[in-house]
């Protein structure tokens, strides 16, 4: 497994930098980081893998395998756009691809991003197809740009059917042709997501107020703002696993995520709309934090899931009134 950039004169241009952010996934980072060498042919590339605090032996793994990858070691985790940040940083290609640990590179993919990068100049960003592991798309990593009525509508789709069956028509674009190249209004899943280095020098780098979640949405609609187009690339793929690295601790992760949508909507739409998103979350999940304390005290079969309802609720409203 070697990078084509090894091959070249080191002032060749390089095509593409791949950064790659890492924590506690040794097995799935190593899987990553095989997919991109063994399925990129066309390009000239270089990886660069930032650490954010592994204690399962990532980096050494890293480091004992795959030389040639720029590692850059964190000793705690400083989030996923800090992180970033950090590669994007001293990346020397002319795009840049933030991609996900818990992913796979299909053969081709890498070279097609490019290649189409290259044929189209308006472009500042394009995400491949993301596939679950079985091969059917993820349904929802393009979609509509975020506004108050879509996530208001998000936090009290909990609370009724009819408001959940609302949501995807007014977040998501619902009748996408997975099979078909085309310009989307916004990335809302930065897995893997390619922009054009200009478009980077024109944005600057993520808001490290996102420790995670909502820093790709944040930089699509930077993007779309400053007058690039996003790009959706039907016949490049890439399998992801999906959440790998979050699950250790999915209440703090949920928190995370209001704590993101609720800084997401104020920066983009002012005070006002940040404090009723806020106040809508912290209501929704209080009527829901009494629905399961009274589960909780009245059937007993049931307080194991009640805890968690429970403590998954309190997190959420301190997220949304502290953020």
């Amino acid at each position: 497994m070697e990078n084509m950039v090894s091959h070249m004169d080191e002032n060749k241009k390089c095509d593409l930098s791949v950064i790659v952010v890492s924590r506690n996934v040794v097995d799935l980072t190593r899987q990553c980081l095989a997919s991109i060498y063994e399925n990129t042919k066309e390009i000239a590339f270089e990886v660069i893998l930032v650490d954010n605090g592994s204690t399962d032996g990532s980096p050494e793994m890293v480091e004992r395998e795959f030389p040639k990858v720029r590692l850059i070691r964190n000793a705690v985790g400083r989030g996923l756009a800090r992180a970033n940040n950090q590669g994007l940083e001293i990346s020397k290609g002319r795009y840049l691809l933030t991609l996900n640990s818990d992913t796979v590179v299909q053969p081709g993919a890498l070279d097609r991003l490019v290649q189409f990068m290259d044929e189209h100049p308006d472009a500042g960003g394009a995400t491949p197809k993301l596939v679950l592991p079985g091969g059917h798309p993820h349904p929802v990593f393009c979609g509509k740009i975020p506004t108050l009525k879509s996530e208001l509508l998000d936090a009290m789709s909990a609370l009724h059917t009819r408001i959940a069956d609302a949501l995807p028509a007014v977040r998501y674009e619902t009748n996408m042709d997975f099979e078909k190249t085309q310009q989307v209004p916004c990335i809302l899943w930065g897995t893997a997501l390619v922009v054009r280095r200009e478009a980077y020098e024109s944005i600057g780098n993520q808001d490290p107020r996102f420790f995670v979640y909502c820093e790709d949405v944040d930089w699509s609609m930077r993007l779309v703002k400053a007058g690039w187009k996003l790009y959706y690339v039907a016949d490049a793929v890439v399998v992801h696993y999906g959440g790998q690295s979050t699950k250790q601790t999915s209440v703090e992760m949920r928190a995370q995520l209001i704590r993101s949508k609720c800084r997401l909507i104020q920066k983009h739409y002012g005070l006002a709309a940040g404090l009723a998103l806020r106040a809508t979350t912290a209501l929704v999940c209080a009527i829901r934090l009494l629905k399961w304390l009274v589960l909780y005290a009245v059937l007993p079969r049931v307080r194991l899931k009640a805890k968690s309802r429970i403590n998954e609720m309190w997190a959420t409203i301190c997220a949304a009134v502290r953020y």
